[in-house]
């Protein structure tokens, strides 16, 4: 029998991921994520887990997110053997927050520029950030 090879992303990795493609998958409880919310993640409970599998569209990438990263190891496990495209965000929810409070997304005030000035600054801020080391 083959050993299931799990993909890993790291949080700061998991925060530049565009989340339109994908499923995020929050395996915490729901007081954890009525405290701390990850919007537009599908949140089941991991003692749910099994029950509502179904849930989870095998169509998109499923990026698996625990308070931890242990929970949601196990989990990335299953949905690989059940032929899903699962990645493990590795240190979990805090590693996410802590990646968040000390990388927050940069805003840009674009109100009155027009075309094509959006994605020149745009582009301008991400070279600056990358030559700075941030995202």
């Amino acid at each position: 029998m083959e050993e299931t090879i799990i993909k890993h992303i790291s949080a700061a990795d998991f925060a530049a991921v565009d989340k339109s493609g994908i499923t995020v998958l929050d395996l915490r409880e729901q007081d954890e994520v009525l405290i701390k919310k990850l919007d537009g993640a599908l949140n089941i409970p991991f003692s749910k887990f099994t029950s509502r599998l179904s849930e989870v569209d095998i169509s998109k990438p499923v990026y698996v997110i625990c308070s931890t990263g242990d929970l949601s190891e196990e989990v990335t496990e299953i949905l690989t053997d059940r032929g899903y495209d699962a990645y493990n965000i590795d240190g979990g929810y805090k590693a996410y927050s802590e990646h968040i409070k000390t990388h927050p997304p940069k805003e840009l005030d674009l109100r009155g520029v027009r075309c094509p000035g959006p994605v020149v600054k745009t582009a301008d801020a991400r070279n600056h950030a990358a030559n700075a080391g941030g995202h």
